[in-house]
């Protein structure tokens, strides 16, 4: 009786194994544009939320679907913008109509004198006690995405509303004495949070386009001032692993401690941190390649990659997330050739989360899963 169990755990591993070699080989060989759409229909079916008698959609970070008890925040509305007007190249049908009821859902929140988006929405039915608090990476994101669609749809008002959006991060979500971006509008002037820095908000595709749209230098030196403090990061310690929070002044850049801002591991590769492959990936500069070949050297090693990092290199938990893997495959994916050959460990590892369906219960993990497929056509800044 047991050797017959044992033979239909057998049976089942290799029927798995099968099916799995299957996926990658259609994935990488056969048809990726399919793929592409197939996961961006998955996510758009399972996050993208019709507001009630409203010509609005927001983004759903919560595990369930409640129409009267829901969370999103500016984050979320910024990638799911930025991943609708990337899928118009994969041809998916109605990402203008998705877009732009993102787009309303951005101007209906934003908050009042200026054109930045409330960092979060809770509630339908009362306005909470931080509609008045930005977050910078939203902010970046939306405006990010609003110079794309301005491109792929050929309309300028788009692009309009993306400068008056890239102003208003400038007037109230740098620090001009650092040249870096601010957590959000909350760290004010004279306060110790004036000095922090998101280390995902090193977004340098996002500070070109700026520069580009705008002709305004203060967006190169944003862009190059904020890679040089996740260059000094990664230097200190041995694997190239980011906090997801630092300290930057003019004296120097140095890790938060826990709970500093947000959980007990925000001084850890964590769940901002692990942004940073993906912000990275294939952008031309010698210092955006180094940091990400060290973290990847660093990940190659490993039997597989854990949801968060100490900066010793200790995990933090033992468990996967697509959150850390999704960009770690973008990362490797954009590698010269040479370089690719050398990380092809970590390519085939990596693609185990695209082996079946996107999450329905996990926002973060299904969002950047979904980035990274659509990165990979390299369209950041078409």
């Amino acid at each position: 009786m047991k050797k017959r169990k044992n033979s239909r755990y057998v049976i089942r591993f290799i029927l798995f194994i099968v099916a799995y070699a299957a996926i990658m080989v259609y994935i990488r060989l056969d048809n990726p544009q399919a793929v592409r759409l197939h996961f961006l229909r998955q996510w758009r079916e399972a996050y993208l939320v019709r507001v009630p008698h409203q010509p609005e959609s927001y983004v759903r970070m919560t595990p369930t679907l409640s129409p009267r008890h829901f969370e999103t925040t500016s984050e979320a509305t910024g990638y799911g913008m930025l991943l609708l007007v990337l899928g118009q190249r994969q041809h998916a049908p109605n990402v203008r109509r998705d877009f732009d009821r993102l787009y309303r859902y951005y101007l209906a929140n934003q908050i009042p004198g200026s054109t930045l988006m409330q960092w979060r929405q809770s509630n339908w039915h009362s306005q909470p006690a931080d509609s008045r608090t930005s977050a910078s990476d939203g902010d970046v994101l939306i405006a990010h995405a609003l110079l794309l669609a301005s491109r792929v749809w050929d309309e300028p008002h788009y692009r309009e509303a993306s400068l008056k959006l890239q102003a208003d991060i400038l007037k109230y979500e740098v620090n001009p004495t650092t040249h870096l971006l601010t957590v959000g509008n909350w760290a004010k002037p004279k306060t110790r949070y004036y000095q922090l820095l998101r280390t995902s908000d090193v977004i340098p595709y996002a500070f070109d386009a700026f520069y580009h749209a705008s002709k305004r230098p203060v967006w190169r030196q944003i862009g190059r001032d904020m890679m040089a403090r996740l260059a000094t990061l990664s230097r200190q310690n041995r694997d190239g692993l980011i906090p997801d929070f630092a300290w930057a002044t003019r004296k120097g850049t140095f890790p938060v401690v826990g709970k500093t801002v947000a959980t007990a591991y925000d001084g850890a590769y964590y769940y901002n941190a692990c942004r940073i492959p993906l912000n990275l990936a294939g952008y031309s500069s010698k210092s955006a390649r180094a940091i990400n070949l060290k973290l990847l050297n660093f990940f190659k090693k490993a039997r597989y990659i854990g949801a968060g990092y100490h900066l010793s290199g200790k995990a933090i938990h033992r468990y996967q997330s697509a959150s850390f893997d999704a960009p770690i495959f973008l990362a490797v994916s954009k590698l010269p050739t040479a370089a690719k050959s050398a990380h092809s460990v970590l390519f085939t590892r990596e693609q185990y989360i695209f082996s079946g369906h996107l999450p329905i219960n996990n926002y973060y993990d299904a969002t950047l899963t979904i980035m990274a497929l659509l990165f990979q056509t390299g369209e950041q800044n078409y």
